[in-house]
């Protein structure tokens, strides 16, 4: 099950996710029909796939025996998947705009803040403070280290950290995605590896714009997704 890190601006953060979950009950106001091939862009698509299958195929006789029943969605997709609406367009009904089946507000990762006795919503940060000087001690080098670390260089690792998306005001909007790898691990060749390099400028074009629009006093929500 994929995991990935989304950051929900504003309040009711539940209200804001639930538009694009994909598992949602049939009284949900965003379960509805979602066209994949209209009624005549279905047939075509079924003579495609019977004319380019293999004769004597298994598979091709189950195709002609569907294609003559009229069972059409059925060549579309042989897991029988979509069905067709009443005007004999071919689809689904659910959430063409889901993105998770599941999540968690704050992630996985119960325990990592340290709270005050007491208190459910104050981190302790006094404690931090005295755990990480107690780490310096230790480690001074690396504190020194961290701390020369080239400007370019640090920006760099804060945007490889992004999250895969921001939702605000309802509105889904991707800023990572998937496959991205440093462009290191690249073993960088411009063009052969243009696609992914533009599509990854613009997921962090689109980051820092929206970053920078949010508000000082705005809540952000951590949410871990699932697929």
């Amino acid at each position: 099950m994929g995991h990935f890190c989304v950051f929900v601006i504003g309040e009711n953060i539940e209200e804001q996710i639930e538009p694009f979950l994909e598992d949602i009950d049939s009284d949900s106001p965003y379960y509805k029909f979602n066209i994949v091939y209209t009624k005549d862009q279905g047939l075509k698509e079924a003579k495609n796939i019977l004319e380019n299958s293999s004769v004597g195929n298994e598979l091709k006789e189950k195709f002609v025996h569907w294609f003559q029943e009229g069972k059409i969605e059925l060549i579309l997709n042989e897991h029988d998947e979509l069905i067709q609406d009443t005007d004999g367009n071919f689809g689904y009904y659910g959430n063409a705009n889901g993105h998770f089946t599941y999540y968690k507000i704050g992630g996985s990762w119960n325990g990592i803040f340290e709270l005050k006795p007491g208190a459910i919503d104050l981190i302790d940060y006094d404690n931090y403070k005295i755990k990480s000087d107690a780490r310096y001690d230790v480690r001074p080098v690396e504190g020194f280290a961290n701390r020369a670390i080239k400007k370019d260089i640090f920006v760099r690792d804060l945007l490889d950290i992004r999250p895969l998306a921001i939702i605000w005001d309802k509105v889904y909007y991707e800023t990572g995605s998937w496959y991205e790898v440093s462009l290191e691990e690249l073993n960088i060749d411009i063009e052969k590896n243009r696609k992914i390099i533009d599509e990854r400028t613009a997921h962090i074009e689109k980051f820092i714009e929206l970053w920078n629009k949010i508000p000082d006093d705005a809540v952000l929500t951590i949410v871990d997704g699932k697929l």
